[in-house]
């Protein structure tokens, strides 16, 4: 008889054991999430230092953007510093 109990009990068993498995996914799954997310915020932070403190070009000194007059189009002093050699030169 005990033989069969121990065939019987494996039912009883596999509940929580299911439930621990899937706590373990859970668990290991947030864990990665919050990984890739703390990794992402670090990458971003080292982007914005590398960039001198700038966030693609959004936060810029006042007098390095001209605004030209026939489009309305931004650009910074250095790219119009940069067409206007181009120009020269051919």
């Amino acid at each position: 008889m005990s033989g069969l109990k121990v065939v019987f009990d494996v039912g009883q068993q596999a509940g929580p054991v299911f439930w621990a498995l899937s706590m373990m996914g859970i668990i290991f799954s947030g864990l990665v999430l919050v990984l890739f997310i703390l990794v992402a915020l670090t990458l971003d932070w080292v982007a914005y230092l590398w960039r001198g403190g700038e966030i693609a070009g959004l936060v810029q000194r006042p007098s390095t953007f001209i605004r030209t007059r026939n489009t309305g189009a931004v650009i910074s002093q250095s790219n119009l510093i940069s067409m206007q050699e181009h120009r020269f030169e051919t």
